[in-house]
């Protein structure tokens, strides 16, 4: 639908979960611990996630842009087309219609 999709990268520069506690260990208990772990192991799926719905947003708005002149041109453009052709069309009769007229009032003139 040609949209851009942005592909991100992210870079975790220390995998270590040492580093990502920097909460005191005398007022925590292990299920702290394990949480922050458990957070850190997610971390990789929650970013793909940021990115599948940044591509998702991107994607609603196109669709949408897309509604949006699909409509203009069933409502507006095409019914005014139409009666434009319908205008033209009555017009070229008409037109051949005084030709014919005009046609018959010479041979008539010549008789």
């Amino acid at each position: 639908m040609s949209v851009v999709v942005p592909k991100m990268n992210f870079i975790v520069e220390n995998e270590s979960v040492d580093l990502v506690q920097s909460y005191g260990f005398l007022n925590s208990n292990a299920e702290m611990d394990e949480t922050v772990r458990s957070l850190v192991e997610q971390m990789n799926p929650l970013f793909r996630l940021i990115e599948i719905e940044k591509a998702c947003q991107l994607m609603a708005t196109e669709i949408e842009r897309t509604r949006r002149r699909v409509n203009a041109l069933e409502y507006m453009t095409i019914p005014q087309l139409k009666e434009t052709i319908k205008y033209i069309q009555m017009k070229l009769e008409e037109n051949e219609r005084a030709n014919i007229t005009r046609l018959i009032k010479i041979k008539n003139m010549k008789k």
